[in-house]
């Protein structure tokens, strides 16, 4: 098990863990995969929607750039920081969407929509790593990744039952509300405002798109607008 990743939650017992292995939900791909999902993930999705905190697992050093990420964990000692399993699958996940193909076919994959729908059943048959999870940002985060499945899949309607509920937990955290109220440390408070309007803005377009109704009520929004300060915009 790579040191980058967080131990499994305690709660988890050796019989939930050989469940998990039966369904291969705990495995994770070969180094060079990994870096090339993470390296798309990082140029292709987290620009638009930074959901992410990813300078605490990255931890790049002055003046790297965005090409050495196919590096960033290659001695897997966990030094740049550690990343819960579930939120890892889940970004892997996303990047997978917009991988090149001979990425794919290097991994073993025959196509895209098989790459994604990997790590999607890895998450998706991994209840107990959502249930034990003690992070609810994490929880909101992995939510939110899990939809990008729908980006290759047949089923457009499972996108906006995703973000239905990725929303649904976002309020019952309370990331609707202004995170200055709550006496958080100044990261804490521009990753609780990035995750929100990262929900906010994709389940809108699903919404949209599929022609169905905000569950939102706006009246009891009070988080304030991204500003440049909220986005991390330091060299990865």
């Amino acid at each position: 098990w790579p040191d980058y990743v967080k131990s499994l939650p305690q709660q988890i017992t050796p019989s939930d863990i050989e469940c998990l292995v039966a369904k291969d939900a705990l495995s994770l791909p070969n180094n060079k995969f990994r870096n090339a999902l993470i390296y798309r993930y990082l140029k292709d999705v987290h620009p638009g929607l930074p959901i992410a905190k990813l300078h605490d697992l990255l931890n790049p050093p002055p003046g790297w750039t965005l090409s050495s990420t196919l590096n960033v964990m290659e001695d897997d000692s966990g030094a740049s920081g550690k990343i819960s399993l579930l939120l890892f699958l889940t970004i892997m996940l996303a990047g997978a969407t917009v991988i090149k193909v001979g990425h794919i076919m290097s991994a073993g994959y025959s196509t895209r929509k098989d790459t994604v729908k990997s790590f999607f059943q890895n998450a998706k048959v991994s209840p107990l790593l959502f249930r034990c999870e003690t992070d609810h940002l994490t929880i909101v985060q992995s939510l939110f990744l899990m939809t990008y499945w729908n980006e290759v899949s047949d089923d457009q309607k499972d996108a906006w039952y995703g973000m239905e509920v990725a929303i649904s937990m976002a309020c019952r955290f309370n990331l609707h509300k202004d995170p200055s109220n709550f006496g958080l440390e100044p990261s804490k408070e521009k990753l609780r405002k990035r995750i929100w309007w990262s929900c906010f803005m994709r389940y809108h377009f699903i919404t949209q798109h599929m022609s169905q109704c905000s569950g939102l009520r706006f009246g009891d929004i009070d988080v304030p607008l991204l500003t440049v300060k909220d986005v991390d915009i330091n060299p990865i």
